[in-house]
């Protein structure tokens, strides 16, 4: 199971999720996306810099290609 993630809805099908704490009780940094049409789930290939794991963080997409994750705690490490 997953806890402490973030889901966010982009363009009414697919639902993003990123981070939060595994059944392992760590915090992971995994992107997964579920297609609403066929609920399939996929890894997407992603760019830039990313972020490090975490859990209970914000996160908002700022385009249909982009999300930005913020704060949020990495261990006993709370982000900013």
């Amino acid at each position: 199971g997953l806890a402490l993630h973030t889901a966010l809805l982009v363009e009414n099908r697919r639902i993003v999720v990123f981070g939060g704490r595994g059944s392992d009780f760590l915090p992971t940094n995994a992107l997964h996306i579920l297609d609403t049409a066929s609920l399939s789930w996929s890894q997407p290939q992603t760019y830039g810099e990313t972020p490090c794991p975490r859990d209970s963080h914000s996160a908002v997409m700022i385009s249909t290609s982009a999300m930005a994750i913020v704060g949020g705690r990495a261990g006993d490490a709370w982000l900013n």
